[in-house]
């Protein structure tokens, strides 16, 4: 496909029309999509949870071998414009050992013996390289450490970690019988 414009002849009229119910087709899609998406949130988050909690499941297994599940979904994702900020935080709250260090050297062609010597000499041997050192925390250690302070009734800055917290259900997939792989 290009994107010449000027070379392509001019549309007739059943080419218009044709873009014209693609077009329309889009939008039809894209409005049935979004309800779609809020209906399912009503459900997954509200209608259903609500009814299992009235009628006292925490777990319910269908028919078809999926687990319905109810409860809380916790994520957490330091944002980039949190980061300093966040990091010393974990830092005084005692978890510092969650941020890691990935310190990176660029090196050109041929300078592998510079390489090899540069993580011991680097800043005495190499002061004009570009030097870069790189703090994260990995989501799935800070979702683990969110989750624990959470259920110990601790203080958490969910901004400042970008903690995502969603109650309601979870439906995990029927694991399939190994005659069935």
């Amino acid at each position: 496909m290009t994107d010449d414009i000027e070379s392509a002849p001019d549309p007739s009229n059943d080419d218009l029309a044709e873009v014209s119910r693609l077009a329309k087709r889009v939008l039809e899609l894209s409005s049935t999509i979004d309800a779609a998406q809020a209906e399912l949130d009503d459900i997954e988050t509200k209608v259903l949870p609500e009814l299992m909690a009235l009628v006292g499941l925490a777990e319910f297994r269908l028919d078809s071998g999926e687990i319905v599940k109810r409860g809380t979904v916790v994520r957490a994702s330091i944002p980039e414009e949190h980061r300093y900020e966040a990091h010393a935080r974990l830092a005084a709250m005692g978890h510092g050992d969650l941020v890691k260090h990935v310190i990176s050297l660029q090196f050109g062609k041929g300078e592998s013996q510079q390489a090899t010597r540069a993580y011991d000499l680097l800043r005495q041997e190499f002061p004009d390289l570009p030097i870069g050192d790189k703090e994260s925390v990995h989501s799935g250690s800070l979702t683990a450490l969110v989750k624990e302070l959470l259920s110990k009734g601790q203080d958490v800055p969910l901004d400042l970690f970008g903690v995502f917290i969603r109650h309601g259900v979870t439906i995990k997939a029927a694991r399939r019988k190994k005659e069935e792989l």
